[in-house]
């Protein structure tokens, strides 16, 4: 099997590690590079100049770099181009679909995008063994959702959700105390939140989920104890009942779990 090692995202920021991951390049020669950009939890992503150099660094050694890029298009101010679109070279494949930030998960649609013919080959002979073929409903609706004007009109769709519900819980955090500490996000529909009363949030989920019907990750999820990842992609209307009702059911576990008051 293959050798893992990971890099690790840090607060406040959570932003990639460039400069780390060229020297764990430096040192361990890995034969791919892995990098979900937008990232999930923690909604950061890379700038153009940490990108290029990302890029740059992997085909100078020959090392796949490989992005799961299913939140490309839902940056709350300026723009990400995709890491396909900063390399010239075959070593960059980018991997997205249509069930994030166009909201259409039921067409079951996705792509690669890579310049490596030798990689294209090797997918297509193990997508004969898997979906073999898309819909052709799903196919079709699929190519009149990626016009350009579609494009550009979904993503703005999804980010002005995102604004709208961001401004929701910021006004539903004013009179609530440090319940938790929001790491607001750059892009993506969740938020990422510490607990700063309790490390011990895969506890807190399936309390939730089991005493009051609420769905949400826990960090353990990411290896990262203390942190819940929550939605914020429905509609505002929706989002506001939900959220107001999530967090009034984390208050009550804290009080009637950890015994002290939120403050």
């Amino acid at each position: 099997g293959a050798k893992v090692i990971y890099l690790w995202r840090e607060p406040p920021d959570w932003r990639f590690p460039v400069e780390k991951a060229i020297e764990l390049m430096e040192r361990y020669r890995p034969k791919a590079v892995f990098v979900t950009d937008p990232n999930n939890p923690t909604g950061s992503y890379m700038d153009a100049k940490e990108l290029k150099m990302l890029v740059e660094e992997a085909e100078r050694r020959g090392t796949l770099l490989i992005f799961d890029e299913v939140y490309w298009g839902s940056e709350r101010s300026g723009s990400r181009s995709s890491a396909i679109q900063v390399s010239d070279g075959e070593n960059t494949i980018s991997i997205s679909g249509l069930s994030k930030v166009y909201g259409l998960p039921g067409l079951r649609i996705g792509w690669i995008a890579t310049r490596c013919r030798k990689c294209i080959e090797k997918m297509l002979g193990l997508k004969d063994y898997t979906s073999i073929a898309p819909s052709i409903l799903s196919d079709y609706i699929a190519s009149k959702i990626l016009t350009q004007n579609n494009v550009d009109r979904l993503r703005r769709r999804a980010r002005w959700i995102v604004e709208k519900n961001i401004e929701i819980l910021k006004n539903e955090l004013t009179h609530r105390g440090n319940i938790i500490e929001v790491y607001w996000p750059s892009a993506g529909a969740f938020i990422w939140a510490k607990t700063p009363w309790t490390k011990h949030t895969l506890e807190l989920a399936y309390t939730l989920y089991e005493r009051y019907g609420v769905l949400i990750n826990p960090g353990e999820c990411f290896e990262i104890k203390g942190y819940l990842r929550i939605g914020i992609g429905q509609k505002p209307e929706v989002f506001g009942r939900n959220i107001r009702y999530t967090l009034n059911s984390i208050e009550e576990f804290q009080r009637k779990y950890y015994n002290r008051n939120i403050c």
